[in-house]
């Protein structure tokens, strides 16, 4: 917190130049066990590198909000001004958004200074909570996504990859990269990539075990999505095979209840769909909301992932009341609780719209993908699939109203 806000003096590194604190203790804390030492050194080695004068703060955490993108010629700057990374406050390069919960400004940041404060935190996480900073933000708590989420999964799986195989650092980074290239259009690089990662958790820790489930689970999330883009109903066979698979592994290691086994459950239910199965699949997608529901509760987001999943599955046969209701039930919780901005709402809302289409209600099915579609060109970028699936979507429904005026006027 600024020493203004606070009434506390600020501290004067001789390195640093200016650190603010919220409380005594908390810079007793920092000098005592929370790295200050370290950070002056980081810091003094990036002046050094940039041979310029700063005087940006520190935060109470102690990570330097001074970064090597940092630009020499910028102006210094005491606030966030718009269309800046918060953490270093520079613009060069064009920083992006991080895809979690944080709006608008607050959001922005460059992959390698999130990588950096991803470092610093991971050092002083308590065990079992290394991973936290390269998945979720700090400030929100909600997961990064898009290709914020790419780029720090690709950071981790770097610095991880030459530990030994059975190593648990290695594997979380091994299936969260699987992850990012899979939610960022990337099968084609993730299949290659999560057949070799699972040899080597099947060296390291057996052919059946849950670890080798889970990553087996991911594989299966990239030849789903192959199989769709690729019409390859071969690929979609062997989803639905690995799926069945991991699901009776989890069934019996974990039980009926476990999250696990809802999501295993609802990955088969994902593809029986796809295979126009959709019958088997729904009793599925039930079985694994009831579950998350239990789990979690209403704000869980595999809760809001798997109502997304069932509504569409009931729209696509014809059960538009059903998913409207469902729809109604979690896109505003969605919202509120991952925010406007966020991969799952910003599917679900495009769902919504298009559950709209089949009941006719073109114009709010029009209003609803225009602002999803501006949301997901400034926070997924005009490239990314989700956000050229949601034009294309917006096409279909504008030649609808098209077609509805001129069956009008023709009376």
């Amino acid at each position: 917190m600024p020493a203004s806000a606070s009434g506390l003096p600020a501290h004067a590194a001789p390195l640093l130049a200016q650190v603010h604190y919220c409380s005594v203790e908390c810079q007793r804390k920092h000098w005592g066990v929370g790295g200050h030492k370290a950070v002056c050194k980081a810091r003094q080695a990036v002046r050094n590198a940039a041979v310029v004068e700063d005087t940006a703060p520190v935060r109470a955490t102690g990570v330097p909000t001074t970064s090597p993108h940092a630009s020499s010629a910028a102006p210094k700057r005491r606030g966030h001004q718009s269309g800046t990374c918060f953490i270093c406050l520079g613009n060069d390069p064009t920083p992006i958004q991080s895809g979690c919960g944080c709006r608008g400004d607050g959001g922005l940041a460059h992959v390698e200074c999130r990588v950096e404060v991803a470092v610093h935190d991971q050092q002083l996480a308590t065990a079992g909570k290394e991973m936290m900073p390269w998945e979720r933000c700090r400030t929100c708590g909600q997961l990064f996504v898009g290709a914020m989420q790419l780029g720090l999964s690709s950071a981790l799986w770097h610095r991880s990859r030459d530990l030994p195989e059975k190593s648990s650092v290695r594997l979380a980074a091994a299936v969260g990269f699987g992850k990012a290239l899979i939610n960022n259009g990337k099968s084609s690089e993730a299949e290659p990539f999560l057949r070799a990662s699972v040899a080597a958790a099947e060296r390291a820790w057996g052919p059946n075990s849950p670890v080798v489930m889970s990553i087996l689970s991911i594989l299966g999330e990239a030849l789903l999505d192959l199989g769709q883009i690729e019409q390859d109903d071969a690929k979609l066979h062997e989803a639905a095979l690995l799926f069945a698979r991991t699901r009776a592994v989890f069934m019996s290691v974990f039980g009926s209840e476990h999250e696990m086994t809802a999501g295993s459950a609802t990955n088969l239910a994902e593809v029986l769909n796809l295979l126009d199965r959709t019958d088997e699949a729904c009793p599925l997608y039930r079985e694994a909301l009831a579950t998350y529901m239990r789990v979690g509760g209403a704000q869980y987001i595999q809760t809001l992932i798997c109502a997304l999943n069932l509504a569409n599955a009931l729209s696509s046969i014809g059960e538009l009341d059903a998913a409207t209701v469902l729809f109604a039930e979690h896109l505003p919780t969605a919202k509120r609780v991952l925010g406007p901005e966020h991969m799952t709402t910003l599917q679900m809302a495009r769902s919504c719209a298009m559950n709209l289409r089949r009941l006719g209600q073109l114009a709010d099915a029009e209003a609803m993908l225009v602002e999803t579609l501006a949301t997901q060109k400034r926070v997924c970028g005009r490239e990314h699939p989700d956000t050229q699936d949601t034009a294309y979507r917006l096409g279909l429904v504008r030649k609808d109203i098209a077609q509805a005026h001129r069956a009008n006027n023709s009376v």
